[in-house]
């Protein structure tokens, strides 16, 4: 009996071990850095920091500027300034797939309507516990960001 539970102790656990080399991004992240390598100027990071869940081939990022003040209103009341400041906020959440260095992520929906259905590849390596990813936007400026994983 004893014998009959260590096998599937080693073979649950092969299974997950082999789960997770499938998906080397899987988990929470955390945005530490962003630098843009074709000018080298590094981007300032709102408070709190994006944040970026990856499970299952689906993912999810949020960020809301962490100072914004309380409206009351509803929204046809607002006014340019606070319709601004509600602005100050980024969301979506789609599918990814990993295949060797590089993610392809599509966006399912967002809170910025036009990257509805656009699809991004990045490259991506781990480092001990950060998630380094490198992009390219349609002026052919390189990107790197910088993730933590949250634990």
């Amino acid at each position: 009996m004893n014998l009959v539970r260590i096998v599937c102790v080693v073979l649950l656990s092969s299974t997950f071990v082999s789960a997770q080399a499938k998906d080397p991004v899987a988990g929470a992240w955390e945005l530490v850095a962003q630098k843009n390598l074709t000018t080298n100027v590094a981007a300032s990071l709102q408070t709190p920091p994006l944040r970026v869940i990856y499970a299952n081939g689906y993912y999810v990022q949020f960020t809301a500027e962490g100072n914004r003040k309380k409206i009351d209103k509803q929204s046809e009341e607002l006014t340019k300034d606070e319709l601004i400041d509600r602005l100050r906020m980024q969301g979506q959440y789609g599918t990814y797939a990993t295949q060797g260095g590089q993610m392809v992520r599509k966006i399912l929906t967002a809170a910025f309507p036009p990257n509805v259905g656009r699809e991004t590849k990045v490259d991506f390596r781990i480092e001990g516990e950060t998630l380094i990813t490198t992009s390219q936007n349609a002026d052919g400026q390189k990107t790197e960001s910088r993730f933590r994983k949250l634990k």
